[in-house]
C-alpha cells in the first residue's frame, strides 16, 4: 500500500480490494465502504465516500476543543443570569416606573445596579437609578390612579358650582368685550 499523508479528509483509492460493498437504501447505487480507517479516530462518510476524523488527534486539539465548549457554556450561563437579575430588578420598581423595561432603555446598565463586592442586586443602588432615570425621564414615573371617589361621583369629586349651561355659555359668546 502507498503512504497517505496525514489529513483529515482521506479519499479511498480505486483498489477495491480492501472495501466491503454495502447496499444503500436510498435512490444511489451500490457504495464501497473500506473495512479499516486509515488512521484511528476516523469513520466512514458514506454520503461523502470518503473519510472524516471525528476526534483529535492529539492531546492539545483536544484541549482546545474543551476549552471551546467550556466558554461556550459560560456564556450561555451569563446570559441566563443577566436575564434573571432584569426580570427580578423589574419586578422590583413595577410599581415606581409605568414600563420597568425603561430603565434599561434610559441608560442604565446590570453593572450599575449589582453591589461591586458581592455582585448581588442592591436594592439601594436600584433605587437610586430609577430616581436617575425618572427625573430624565419624568413620563416614565407610575403614577397611582385617581381614587373611586373621584371617578364615580356626579361631578367627579369637584365639589364646585354647577358646570354652566349651553344658552349662559352662548350669551357669554356673543357679549362684546
Amino acid at each position: 500500500m502507498t503512504d497517505t499523508p496525514e489529513t483529515a479528509e482521506w479519499e479511498p483509492e480505486e483498489d477495491t480490494s480492501d472495501t466491503v460493498t454495502s447496499e444503500v437504501t436510498s435512490e444511489k447505487e451500490t457504495v464501497p465502504s473500506p473495512v479499516n480507517p486509515p488512521m484511528p479516530g476516523m469513520k466512514w462518510d458514506s454520503d461523502a465516500n470518503k473519510w472524516i476524523a471525528v476526534e483529535p488527534r492529539n492531546r492539545e486539539q483536544r484541549y482546545r476543543q474543551q476549552l471551546r465548549a467550556t466558554e461556550a457554556e459560560r456564556d450561555q450561563l451569563r446570559e441566563r443570569l443577566e436575564r434573571r437579575d432584569k426580570a427580578d430588578i423589574e419586578r422590583m420598581i413595577a410599581g415606581k416606573m409605568i414600563d420597568p423595561a425603561d430603565l434599561w432603555a434610559g441608560g442604565i446598565t446590570l453593572a450599575d445596579v449589582l453591589d461591586p463586592d458581592t455582585g448581588e442586586i442592591s436594592p439601594q443602588l436600584v433605587d437610586e437609578a430609577v430616581g436617575r432615570t425618572v427625573k430624565q425621564h419624568p413620563h416614565w414615573r407610575y403614577s397611582a390612579a385617581a381614587p373611586a371617589s373621584q371617578v364615580t361621583s356626579q361631578h367627579g369629586g369637584v365639589t364646585a358650582e354647577e358646570p354652566p349651561t349651553w344658552q349662559q355659555l352662548f350669551q357669554a359668546s356673543t357679549r362684546p368685550k
